[in-house]
């Protein structure tokens, strides 16, 4: 690519900032899988509530393709915040604290009542099995309409309101 082309890409490709940071990331993700050969058709992100305990702490959970290209998107996405959202001003004051770190396997159910969530994986009490679509809480076994593993990291936490 001679220098000419290359500053012509750089003008074509939007700089990245804290409206256009999740779209920038999965283009990222995908570039970088390609020059590892790794197949990433399907690869999706939501975001997620990781843990509301005392406040809402914020994630993206990657889905859609298998559990190694997910849970590699994840912990890319730890490394990539990590170095990227603090400069673009999504992380970092007391409204919105930085709270970087992988979080590990969800499950997604959704119910023909139309009830529909991600949650942790490591649920106490409650046992997930996805291959067979069935999700077993105090005894008492439910088949989801839907049922998905996905692989989360969180990155920003809003504290409770004083």
């Amino acid at each position: 690519m001679n220098t000419t082309t290359r500053t012509a890409a750089k003008k074509s490709t939007p700089k990245v900032n804290a409206d256009n940071w999740r779209k920038h990331l999965m283009a990222t993700i995908r570039a970088k899988a390609a020059l590892c050969g790794a197949d990433v058709t399907g690869l999706q992100m939501d975001t997620v509530t990781t843990d509301a305990t005392w406040g809402d702490r914020i994630g993206l959970v990657f889905h859609g393709a298998s559990d190694e290209v997910c849970e590699r998107a994840a912990r890319f996405f730890e490394a990539w915040a990590s170095k990227n959202l603090r400069a673009l001003g999504v992380v970092g004051g007391y409204q919105a604290q930085s709270s970087i770190g992988y979080v590990g396997a969800m499950i997604f159910t959704r119910y023909q009542n139309g009830a529909k969530n991600w949650s942790r994986d490591d649920r106490c009490g409650v046992t997930y099995d996805v291959e067979a679509g069935t999700v077993t809480q105090y005894g008492v076994t439910d088949r989801p309409v839907e049922m998905k593993r996905g692989w989360a990291t969180s990155y920003v936490y809003y504290p409770c309101a004083d």
